[in-house]
């Protein structure tokens, strides 16, 4: 028989499951490949080679995986960072971020040696120490500005690594120039310097075991980070070098159910400041600074730096005011009332005054006993008018009483002044635990009383019930968090445009707390992705979060939450793509597109589906592996980056529209170890950027890398090896020869650091 050959009009449809073989009535088998390695479909339908990477930088430490995270204000104003353990350092325009130098004269060194220095071309020195009785020193010593580690050695007594001539990245600091400002005289040791280069860097708490668990949102220039076993944290950026990252410590909630035992009390011996607190028939307070209500400490690599809190409701003192003021009594003031923050005050006017003149009484307010005073209402009768009005104290505990302003009329008012709400609410911040009965705390909203009372609130958040684990900003500005040890399907959502209150309440804009229902099961929130509501992922299903209907905005008083599938999800975060949400099943090794076929009508329980992505190629998460972070690229070829757990990169180009959802993988020589996208690049395009663990002469050695452009037209104008670092040279092209790793410079007169030499990348 003849042989036959087909003509395979397109390779769109990627790498193909095996299983596949079974299949061949699907159109996608006729379109796809066994193997599409280092190449990556086209949405017309041909392949194309992926690009190489370009070195960046190396890790801090070669010892333990790094992620690479993108920070984007704007399209055109983005960093990357690179989070490694309990370091965080910054990236942009593809090179580090770099704080400015210091300066030694190389007595403040060592006062025998002197320096002497020959320059091959403007990238570097040749620098020989020369001079003294020592030998050892006698060797020639490289600094470079591409990157290239100085020879190590010494000066005198001190190591040459240990002060950080060269890239030596373990101590923070980049490249080192030599100066010689007087030539003539390399004696004059006060002329001769050293200009060292700073990497910068901050500290941050996050182990190397927990930072693929990190999930984190950004607003603007902060980002917000959570993980279950950390305090919440915000990072700010005001410019290149200066980034700070601090806890959130909200100091108004939230708080878990109040306390409904009468017998189970605490009592604090002040009102205000430190105080101690004391319980009475039960035992509140845990003991630890890692899994009890202390704080775990209070510098930077703390794992929390706020303890507990604790909400203590007394019953208000004076409720009401009710008394007369003469209207022709310029000053005359009734009793103040206190008004705790959050509560509701009414006042009222009655009787007949202000007679002949008119006469002038006002409501005023005052944080600090009258000392400074505001005017609330103003009410001013002649023999005619009164006035009811009410109003809610938002700033703080304040006192509020009628006063005479203008007496021109006779008669007399009668003043009725009272709040709504007796309870008097105060908030301390547990800062240690002496035993289950006593903790020394910090008041953040004063007290009410030193009396006991039965009317407490433990706070949702510490080290003994954990923190959230995931963060978003939803649809109506709020911060949300979800998902503590505790709590697993809670989510709690901050007041409406401020972030830094956790203040519930019934009002509209108050923040809110919700338990989802519907998976029957406690499994723990993985992701949110805010779309015209909230959406959220929790081991268990897939749940939206809104208001009761379409139309209607979430509130304290109007929260629902609705389960739509059931696969479960798991950790890393999802993504919103045009109106569906990418993410990944539980388990790791599915991908999943959630979205709503009647977008008219979100309670619609058959119109919410979530496809299998892998469907036609479930191998693609490896053998026994899975999937442990994922990044999106928009531009210029819609992509999803997912990094396996063997060191691939699982890559699906993704364009629904067209019906195209393939997928390939990338490998390098070494394991890719985590994965970020950020807006730039050439011609506009996404930059992808990469951490990965390479052997380099035997030694292993963690770089960070970016893909090279995906547009091109002739090789040239992209980068088709890996962690590879380009050099402008003069030398003719034939002069540089490329043999297995090793790159040779036979020139002699390009410049560059290994010219006449080997150069092993």
């Amino acid at each position: 028989m003849p042989k036959v050959n087909k003509i395979v009009q397109s390779f769109n449809a990627g790498e193909l499951s095996p299983l596949m073989d079974s299949r061949i009535d699907q159109d996608k088998y006729k379109f796809g490949c066994r193997i599409m390695e280092n190449f990556y479909p086209l949405i017309f339908g041909a392949a194309k080679r992926r690009p190489g990477t370009e070195y960046i930088a190396t890790q801090k430490s070669s010892s333990a995986k790094g992620m690479v995270v993108a920070f984007e204000h704007s399209v055109d104003d983005v960093y990357m960072l690179c989070f490694e353990n309990q370091v965080l350092r910054f990236f942009k325009s593809g090179d580090r971020v770099r704080t400015s130098g210091s300066v030694d004269t190389l007595s403040l060194v060592n006062s025998t040696y002197k320096w002497t220095a020959s320059g091959s071309g403007t990238a570097e020195f040749y620098v020989e120490l020369t001079g003294g009785g020592d030998p050892s020193i006698g060797t020639v010593q490289v600094v470079t500005e591409d990157g290239s580690d100085m020879t190590s050695g010494t000066l005198g007594s001190l190591s040459v690594t240990e002060y950080g001539y060269g890239d030596n990245d373990s101590l923070g600091y980049d490249t080192v120039y030599v100066r010689l400002t007087d030539g003539a005289d390399p004696d004059s040791k006060a002329d001769d310097f050293v200009i060292a280069n700073f990497i910068y860097e901050i500290v941050t708490p996050y182990l190397t075991a927990d930072l693929l668990s990190l999930d984190i949102k950004q607003s603007a220039d902060v980002m917000f980070i959570t993980h279950g076993s950390y305090e919440g944290r915000k990072l700010s950026r005001t410019g290149d070098t200066s980034w700070t990252l601090v806890v959130s410590a909200f100091a108004d909630g939230p708080f878990r159910t109040e306390n409904t035992t009468i017998a189970a009390t605490i009592v604090a011996n002040g009102t205000t400041g430190s105080v101690t607190l004391t319980a009475v028939g039960h035992t509140p307070f845990v003991l630890g600074t890692t899994a009890g209500h202390s704080p775990s400490g209070s510098v930077a690599t703390s794992k929390s730096q706020t303890g507990a809190l604790f909400k203590l409701i007394h019953a208000t003192g004076t409720p009401s005011v009710g008394e007369s003021l003469d209207s022709t009594m310029v000053d005359a003031t009734t009793t103040a009332l206190v008004v705790p923050k959050g509560v509701t005050w009414d006042f009222t006017t009655t009787g007949t005054w202000g007679t002949g003149g008119p006469s002038t009484i006002v409501l005023e307010r005052s944080y600090d006993n009258f000392t400074t005073k505001e005017t609330l209402v103003t009410v001013t009768s002649l023999a005619n008018y009164n006035r009811v009005t009410s109003g809610t104290e938002e700033f703080a505990d304040a006192k509020i009483r009628a006063r005479v302003t203008d007496g021109a009329g006779t008669g007399t008012a009668s003043i009725q002044i009272s709040i709504r709400d007796t309870s008097h609410i105060g908030i301390v911040k547990i800062t240690a635990v002496a035993s289950t009965t006593s903790a020394t705390a910090t008041v953040l909203t004063t007290l009410g009383s030193t009396d006991k009372t039965h009317r407490w609130s433990e706070g949702a958040w510490s080290n003994y019930r954990g923190w959230p684990k995931t963060v978003g900003i939803s649809p109506e500005e709020r911060l949300t968090f979800a998902g503590s040890a505790s709590k697993p399907l809670t989510v709690w959502g901050s007041i409406v445009g401020d972030f830094t209150s956790m203040k519930t309440g019934t009002l509209d804009d108050d923040a809110i707390i919700f338990t989802l229902i519907g998976s029957g099961q406690q499994n723990t929130i993985q992701w949110m992705v805010p779309n015209a509501s909230m959406m959220i992922g929790a081991l268990g299903g897939e749940h939206l979060l809104g208001g009761s209907n379409l139309e209607e905005a979430l509130t304290p008083t109007n929260v629902t939450a609705k389960l739509k599938t059931t696969y479960g999800s798991e950790i890393p975060a999802a993504f919103l793509i045009n109106q569906a949400i990418i993410f990944l099943q539980r388990g790791g090794r599915q991908i999943r597109e959630l979205s709503n076929l009647n977008t008219l009508n979100t309670n619609d329980m058959s119109s919410w589906r979530a496809d299998d992505l892998t469907v036609f190629s479930e191998h693609i998460a490896g053998d026994g592996g899975n999937i442990t972070t994922m990044a999106f690229q928009r531009t210029p070829t819609p992509m999803l980056w997912c990094i396996r757990s063997d060191g691939q990169i699982a890559v699906m180009v993704y364009e629904r529209s067209q019906n195209v959802f393939s997928w390939c993988r990338f490998v390098t020589d070494g394991e890719y170890e985590s994965v970020a996208v950020m807006y730039g690049g050439s011609a506009s395009e996404d930059e992808v950027w990469v951490t990965v663990k390479r052997v380099i002469n035997g030694s292993t050695v963690r770089y960070v890398e970016r893909f090279a452009n995906q547009n091109y037209e002739q090789l040239d104008e992209t980068m088709m090896v890996d962690s590879a670092k380009i050099v402008l040279s003069t030398a003719p092209s034939g002069n540089i020869n490329l043999a297995s790793d090793t790159v040779t410079c036979g020139a002699g007169i390009c410049g560059s650091s290994f010219c006449g030499g080997n150069y092993a990348g």
